[in-house]
């Protein structure tokens, strides 16, 4: 009972830690070239690129909610895009450590951590990236460039895998 019980919340926390902001290595550099269409390009996750979750709560002895939002910036990992825009599932994978996610409340963190995640035995979130919707082709390069787009994929929390959407700027 209790597997299920761990089940149903790694799923649903899932969801929540669906938002993340990436930045692509090589853009905002000066003089960067844009991406040859014909060979695969790769996106290095890079310094400074942040995992989020936001959750709305209830606090007991308040009248009205709140949004409880976390962040890390333990991510890493790397997406691989095939010349035809699609994404290479085989070379591209991201991967947020649990264990550095904090927010505003060190209480909310130890409960997170040690009862919800229990980051002790599942440290890491995995994301491997199946599609990519809205992300335009060629890649934006040059000092500012940035793109919105969404990544869907297999997302893996607490032992338990789900396809998740994730929001990515």
């Amino acid at each position: 009972m209790k597997l299920n019980r761990i089940a149903a919340a790694a799923a649903a926390l899932t969801i929540g830690l669906g938002a993340a902001e990436l930045l692509a290595q090589g853009q905002g550099r000066q003089n960067t070239p844009p991406p040859d269409p014909t060979k695969p390009h790769r996106i290095e996750i890079t310094q400074g690129t942040t995992a989020r979750y936001k959750v709305r709560e209830q606090l007991a002895g308040i009248s009205f909610p709140s949004d409880a939002v976390g962040t890390t910036s333990g991510v890493t990992g790397a997406i691989v895009i095939k010349p035809d825009g699609s994404i290479d599932v085989a070379q591209s994978k991201l991967t947020v450590d649990l264990k550095s996610l904090t927010s505003d409340q060190q209480m909310r963190d130890g409960y997170i951590q040690n009862r919800t995640l229990e980051t002790a035995k599942f440290p890491t979130m995995d994301f491997v990236p199946k599609k990519a919707v809205g992300l335009p082709s060629p890649l934006p390069a040059g000092m500012q460039a940035q793109v919105g787009f969404q990544l869907i994929g297999d997302t893996t929390l607490h032992g338990v895998t789900k396809e998740t959407t994730w929001n990515v700027v």
